[in-house]
């Protein structure tokens, strides 16, 4: 058996995130956690020189930066409850200075004035969310637009006097179109809209305003277009081939930088709009988030693949060289496991795609199997370095990492085959991972779990309840969700239209939300389960597992035997400080240890 030590180490691993870019600025932001929190660092790409910034002062998401690149704007939150308010840091003295105090609902920062004057960001403080703007000079906020349905997305602040964003004015739930508003509040129209059964996303604007880059969900793949305002001519740059995710235009407006979804792969690509040719870049493993830097020539990124942590790099692309900035330095003596692409068929015939970790085995071995359920709905498993499924397998599990129907990456058509059928073909997608499971020699048929967070909790609370006969050994749920029609009387209005958008309404499907809540099937529960939740979850109330356990109580299940309950004092929807996810890590594996070794 593997060390505790070597456990702790892989759970300590850090990782990187690199938010949108400020154009006007050399050098870049990134969030590193090398620390135990996630930490604001300012790397000149040139030099590879970089600096931390932050030091615990918060814990929020850093969205925009000043004009002059002496400032952040960000929105933080009271332990993880998403009441965000917006906070200016400066960046020099490392002063945090609070701009607004919501005390129920949820702000945060889009873009800044091209004078610098002017702070835009999105609020509920008037019910859905909307967009406003404030003087950063007086401190007065006015509110720009006022739209039925919830603001959702990016917003950006033209050269012009126009603001750009998507929003959404019809009755069908997932469409998303493109608007635009006067810096005054004075004229807010539709600019653009493919259909409204589409969702078009705003991702940038060209340095001349004229044009907008675009994410269009409306034919059979997601597809990268640039948007003329003027004209309000539509021009797509990918072929729909694959899934493309776009990044960011070139500083000058003559590149796009996208993220192809190759199936479970995600592979930077660049598109020139003067020659309409792509270069695929030759990255190995997966990267999440790119963009451009020095004049353009070179990229930087992070990446990552099933044996390999992140790392920082910059890759040129006029010699097609990589070359890494930051390797974390890792005090762990192991060989990691790979982790291996894989398909297994679920009860219609659909090709599930799927990565299994495999341990050490000797010859004739059989060992447990857990299943990793991804959060979402829409969370795709990827080839990266994932700390749950490596820990696992060092740990003698073999795990199976499905991207259930309803997932990104492979499709239009595959991504919304679970609107109205919530935890029905997706849950089967994971009974049947259980069945291919039983199909392999090395794999002990009477020792197999099922385990996830989010999304992925409710499916656990589902695959142990509704769907019991499929002889489960046990589960772990954390931030999961038991019932639908409580998680929505106490979601805010913004996240009861998402949730519309995939459920239809309650009055009119209410057969459908009751047999799809694991709180109704509880009674067929054989497996033991670990529920883990967090006090302050907005979007998994803590009420939606004590509900649960107190269901379990009432059928005589006893704590310890049947059950394991933890709730995790002052966190929300999870958490990126490595010490909580260190504790969440070891209570999983503990209990899987405990009921399938």
């Amino acid at each position: 058996m593997k060390s505790d030590s070597l456990i702790d180490k892989i759970a300590e691993v850090p990782f990187f995130r690199i938010p949108k870019r400020t154009k006007f600025m050399s050098n870049i932001n990134f969030f590193y956690n090398k620390t135990g929190k996630m930490e604001l660092y300012n790397i000149d790409p040139l030099t590879k020189k970089y600096e931390q910034l932050s030091d615990g002062e918060f814990t929020g998401t850093w969205r925009v930066r000043g004009r002059d690149g002496s400032k952040s704007y960000t929105s933080i939150d009271e332990g993880g409850n998403e009441h965000y308010a917006i906070y200016e840091f400066n960046l020099k003295t490392k002063e945090l200075t609070q701009l607004t105090s919501p005390p129920t609902f949820h702000e945060g920062p889009l873009d800044i004035s091209p004078d610098g004057k002017y702070l835009l960001f999105n609020s509920s403080r008037t019910g859905q969310p909307n967009l406003f703007k404030m003087d950063l000079t007086t401190k007065i906020i006015k509110q720009l637009t006022d739209h039925k349905n919830p603001f959702h997305g990016y917003a950006l602040w033209a050269y012009s006097d126009w603001i750009y964003y998507q929003a959404n004015e019809t009755d069908n739930r997932r469409n998303s179109d493109i608007w635009g508003v006067k810096e005054d509040g004075s004229d807010n129209r539709l600019i653009y809209s493919y259909s409204t059964n589409s969702r078009e996303s705003i991702i940038d604007i060209s340095n001349n305003g004229k044009s907008l880059l675009l994410s269009i969900e409306g034919n059979d793949a997601r597809q990268v277009a640039i948007l003329n305002v003027e004209t309000k001519q539509i021009q797509f740059i990918s072929d729909g081939t694959y899934d493309e995710r776009p990044m960011e235009f070139s500083n000058d407006s003559k590149k796009v930088l996208t993220i192809r979804f190759k199936e479970i792969k995600r592979i930077p690509v660049i598109y020139d709009l003067e020659t309409k040719e792509e270069k695929v870049l030759k990255i190995r493993g997966t990267v999440l988030s790119a963009v451009f830097c020095l004049d353009d020539d070179f990229v930087i990124y992070s990446r990552s693949d099933p044996k390999t942590p992140w790392c920082l790099a910059k890759y040129n692309l006029t010699n097609d060289e990589e070359e890494i900035i930051i390797q974390p330095k890792l005090d762990i003596q192991t060989d990691f496991i790979d982790g291996e692409y894989i398909k297994y068929p679920s009860f219609d015939g659909l090709e599930i795609p799927a990565i299994i970790y495999k341990p050490h085995l000797t010859i004739g071995q059989k060992s447990p199997a857990v299943i990793h359920v991804p959060g979402g709905p829409g969370g795709q498993f990827s080839l990266l370095f994932e700390p749950f499924s490596q820990i696992f397998a060092q740990r003698g599990f073999v795990v199976l990492c499905p991207t259930v129907r309803g997932s990104i990456g492979f499709g239009k058509d595959y991504f919304e085959k679970n609107i109205m059928d919530l935890g029905g073909g997706d849950a089967q997608d994971v009974v049947f991972g259980k069945k291919f499971l039983e199909s392999l020699n090395f794999v002990d048929c009477n020792r197999i779990g099922v385990f996830g967070g989010s999304y992925g909790g409710y499916m656990t609370y589902l695959l142990l309840t509704k769907y019991a006969d499929s002889n489960w050994q046990g589960g772990a749920a954390w931030i999961g969700i038991t019932h639908w029609k409580t998680m929505y009387d106490k979601s805010s209005p913004s996240y009861q239209h998402f949730l519309e958008g995939l459920i239809g309404k309650y009055e009119e499907n209410k057969e459908l939300w009751e047999d799809r809540s694991p709180l109704n099937h509880v009674k067929n529960i054989q497996a033991p389960i670990l529920m883990i939740q967090g006090v302050n979850d907005p979007r998994c109330p803590i009420e939606e597992s004590r509900q649960f356990r107190d269901k379990l109580l009432e059928l005589g299940k006893q704590e310890g035997n049947d059950y394991e309950y933890h709730e995790l004092g002052v966190q929300g929807h999870g958490s990126r400080e490595i010490m909580q996810f260190k504790d969440i890590v070891k209570t999983h594996l503990a209990f899987f240890e405990k009921r399938l070794m």
